[in-house]
């Protein structure tokens, strides 16, 4: 984040020489995400409305992190493009279920979609850096390509599905594991793990 902020060289507008508008976007950014990191902190010391607070700058987080990569859009390649297309509906995907966990906090199926979201998105991160900045000396994706700008919404598609089955799978290990009012001795463990928590 220093680094961002250096180079946009503490000026509000870019002018010849100067760095683009986009470092302000991503110092922007990179506020936002460090102040739901303040926010938590503050949430887990004092509790109460705190935890409202902090779920609130989640919200607002990744819905301008959507805001900001879609503007991101201008005088881009297809490929590029596409890539932050995709980034944005992913924040703004992850922000309307972050809102919907807020307004419905005992919802199971919110909060499974918001983390499904979560995880999503940063593995669409990962993957539009392998995309976009390959560190591979030999970059197999063409930038002016519309069959590849295709291929990006397969890879968002996927990874999506991917992280539902992973999660899906890794809930019905532990409830089959971890059954309310199952007998045994996993039924023991967690009585004395929850008498430890009293």
């Amino acid at each position: 984040m220093a680094a961002e902020v250096h180079s946009a060289h503490f000026t509000l507008m870019p002018s010849e020489g100067n760095a683009s508008g986009n470092d302000w976007q991503h110092v922007t950014m990179y506020l936002l995400f460090l102040g739901t990191a303040l926010y938590d902190v503050l949430a887990e010391r004092m509790g109460g409305s705190w935890e409202r607070v902090s779920h609130l700058s989640y919200v607002a987080a990744f819905l301008v992190e959507a805001g900001l990569f879609y503007s991101h859009l201008h005088g881009r390649a297809v490929l590029d493009t596409q890539c932050h297309i995709l980034v944005a509906c992913s924040g703004f995907l992850t922000s309307a279920s972050l809102l919907w966990c807020y307004v419905s906090p005992g919802c199971v199926v919110s909060t499974a979609l918001y983390h499904s979201l979560v995880i999503s998105h940063g593995l669409w991160f990962l993957e539009t850096g392998f995309i976009l900045l390959s560190p591979f000396e030999t970059n197999v994706w063409k930038k002016d390509s519309d069959e590849h700008a295709m291929m990006t919404n397969v890879f968002f598609c996927w990874t999506y599905v991917t992280t539902v089955l992973v999660m899906t799978l890794i809930c019905w290990f532990v409830w089959r594991d971890y059954k309310p009012g199952q007998s045994g001795k996993h039924h023991e463990h967690n009585r004395l793990l929850l008498s430890e928590m009293d």
